[in-house]
């Protein structure tokens, strides 16, 4: 069988998936061969998409949001935890992904290790593929120095344990961890760490991403769903209750949640969800406007100092309240003298000559 491998590229040794389980998953998936013929229904294990036929690529269905979806664009982002993880095609030297050079890393592993596996084209797909990449690398980057690297060994001594199996060089090992060790990066590397520790909501979805598991309930259900819905699927045990506090406290809407990974704010459509949440996002209002009593009574009596001062002392009956500001009344102010009212004599008073 011929194969997609050129003469520098071997098919990996695949003992485990991404997730450290034994892979024997198998994928079913449509392949298109090189003349354009469509084989429904194909069963592939991780290890079969590299050494596919010369010219057969895995289709890979994509929402209107641009995430891959179906077995597909699980067996995609399976396919790309191996290319992120493997250091020959983005080299651990560099501090960031943006300063990892589009040629020859980027573009090449997009076009030579999966585009040559994958219907993907060069716009959107390529755009969220890469973005995918880059996270996974910065994921695999990250464990890399937490297994390999000893905090009670010499620099010389962990240097020694280069973890060439990776795809790492002695070179870049030694830069990686003369970055790692930097006063600067350990403080970005322990705010991270404390960002993540009260930004940790996980999901309950396993390595299933929440496009797919979208994609699949709006096929049985025979219905879109919509962001408000997701969100407590994504994020309740089978009880039915929230994994923690925090998913519960933003399982409202207001932000882009429930739709995965490389969706933006600009792509939603702002009237997604307004007829099935209406009276949610009115019951958090009330919820704020109770909660902000205190500040709307400060600025009340602040409004009372300006007006003592500066209005002759006087409220008008209809001076907007705390009460006013929480039933969501309207209260119109009392209107202010003008300046040269004050200074025009007064009719029938006596004059001082």
């Amino acid at each position: 069988m011929e194969t997609t491998l050129s003469n520098d590229e071997e098919v990996p040794n695949i003992e485990t998936d991404v997730q450290g389980k034994k892979s024997i998953k198998y994928w079913t998936v449509d392949v298109e061969d090189e003349n354009g013929v469509i084989k429904k229904g194909e069963t592939l294990r991780l290890r079969d998409v590299w050494v596919l036929p010369h010219g057969s690529k895995v289709i890979v269905p994509w929402n209107k949001e641009g995430q891959p979806i179906d077995e597909a664009g699980g067996l995609l982002g399976y396919f790309m935890g191996l290319v992120a993880g493997n250091f020959k095609n983005f080299p651990i030297s560099y501090e960031k992904w943006p300063l990892i050079p589009k040629e020859p890393y980027k573009n090449d592993a997009f076009k030579n290790i999966i585009q040559r596996r994958f219907k993907v084209d060069d716009n959107g797909h390529k755009k969220y593929i890469l973005k995918n990449l880059g996270r996974k690398w910065k994921d695999d980057r990250c464990k890399l120095f937490q297994d390999y690297h000893k905090p009670e060994l010499t620099r010389e001594q962990n240097l020694a344990l280069c973890p060439t199996g990776k795809g790492v060089t002695l070179e870049q090992w030694a830069t990686f961890i003369d970055y790692r060790l930097r006063e600067k990066t350990l403080k970005m590397c322990e705010q991270n760490a404390a960002n993540r520790e009260r930004q940790a909501i996980p999901h309950t979805l396993g390595s299933k991403t929440i496009a797919r598991k979208k994609h699949e309930l709006e096929i049985a259900n025979k219905r879109p769903l919509t962001r408000a819905e997701m969100y407590p699927i994504t994020h309740k045990r089978k009880d039915g209750s929230f994994v923690n506090e925090e998913a519960r406290e933003k399982s409202h809407l207001g932000r882009v949640r429930g739709m995965g990974f490389g969706v933006c704010p600009s792509q939603i459509s702002k009237s997604e969800g307004t007829s099935s949440s209406s009276s949610l996002e009115m019951a958090h209002v009330h919820e704020e406007l109770a909660e902000n009593k205190a500040t709307i009574s400060l600025l009340q009596a602040q409004l009372a100092y300006f007006v003592k001062h500066y209005m002759g002392g006087q409220l008008s009956d209809d001076f907007p309240t705390a009460n006013h500001v929480a039933a969501g009344s309207e209260a119109p102010m009392q209107t202010r003298p003008s300046s040269s009212a004050s200074h025009e004599p007064q009719q029938n008073q006596p004059s001082n000559t």
